[in-house]
């Protein structure tokens, strides 16, 4: 189960598109779940930014 944890702490951050896996665990292990959720804020916060800056065409 750590094992398991872990590993999903690690693949989490790096994949943008993994909601899904996190919000399995929502219920089980919530901590993993917000810091998966806070560390995409920051990044989509980033990625806005970034991409307002340089084309403001973007729908984003």
């Amino acid at each position: 189960m750590k094992l398991k944890y872990s590993k999903l702490i690690m693949v989490g951050p790096t994949n943008s598109g993994k909601t899904t896996t996190s919000y399995k665990y929502n219920s089980k292990k919530s901590r993993i779940f917000n810091f998966d959720q806070e560390y995409k804020n920051k990044l989509n916060i980033k990625l806005i930014g970034k991409k307002s800056s340089e084309r403001s065409t973007n729908p984003y």
